[in-house]
């Protein structure tokens, strides 16, 4: 069996253990807070993605396994919570049964309201007022 000999790099051949448990641990350049918090915006994606698609989720829930509907009013708190930690604003659209015109509203914003016939036209009313309300008032939008 023949063995070969390693020749470690300069930078490795001065490491001794005290120096190495002093040293923080790295993947790719980041440190372990660093790809932990990579690690949770990708999960964070992954379930708002499949949510807003309609796919109902699976995992731990709770303490145990479980299958969560897309429409569940927790997967919906958890997008609101996103949307606002993103600067994002969540917009609740319904049609008025009287007049079946689009009404859409910011929910948490005052006088954040309008009214379309389409959808195009509703957002760009609702883009008007949420500029307006900025403009003129202390409402801070992200």
């Amino acid at each position: 069996m023949h063995l070969k000999t390693l020749a470690l790099p300069p930078a490795v051949k001065g490491c001794n253990l005290p120096r190495m448990e002093r040293a923080k641990p790295t993947f790719c350049g980041l440190d372990a807070d660093q790809v932990t918090q990579l690690a949770r915006d990708a999960v964070v994606n992954a379930v708002v993605s499949t949510a807003r698609a309609g796919i109902p989720l699976t995992g731990l829930v709770d303490g145990r396994v479980q299958t969560i509907q897309a429409s569940d009013p927790r997967i919906a708190k958890f997008l609101q919570e996103q949307s606002a930690g993103l600067g994002v604003l969540s917009i609740q659209i319904e049609r008025d049964p009287d007049t079946e015109l689009l009404v859409g509203h910011v929910p948490g914003v005052p006088g954040a309201h309008t009214q379309g016939e389409a959808i195009e036209e509703l957002c760009a009313n609702l883009t008007e007022v949420l500029e307006m309300l900025q403009e003129h008032t202390a409402v801070a939008l992200k």
